[in-house]
């Protein structure tokens, strides 16, 4: 798969508009399950940032652990991780647990 950005999102994300930036697969040749479209590396002037692709896709296997959900209820919904970077709840996680900082999340119209 390849990444596409918008300039618009990307400058959001680093606070400064962007020029130019270079897109890399972080390990493409890993089998992530069906909810991860692919881990990017993202070098934008002094700026690196890591963007992770969540994905409603069809499994290969239907019975499979890793199956994505539809519904919200299914124990691997295909947009609960998505939904809980965004709501903002993974930056006050109680304790030393930390989750990774969140610059921005989109939900692009493709």
């Amino acid at each position: 798969m390849t990444l596409t950005l918008e300039r618009a999102d990307l400058e959001r994300a680093v606070g400064h508009p962007v020029t130019s930036y270079d897109v890399q697969p972080i390990d493409p040749d890993s089998r992530f399950h069906s909810v991860t479209g692919g881990v990017y590396r993202v070098r934008a002037h002094d700026s690196t940032l890591v963007i992770k692709v969540v994905q409603h896709a069809v499994d290969d296997d239907p019975a499979g652990l890793w199956v994505a959900g539809a519904e919200p209820s299914h124990r691997n919904y295909w947009k609960r991780e998505w939904l809980a970077f965004d709501s903002g709840v993974l930056d006050a996680l109680p304790g030393r647990l930390r989750a990774p900082r969140t610059l921005l999340t989109t939900q692009p119209s493709d």
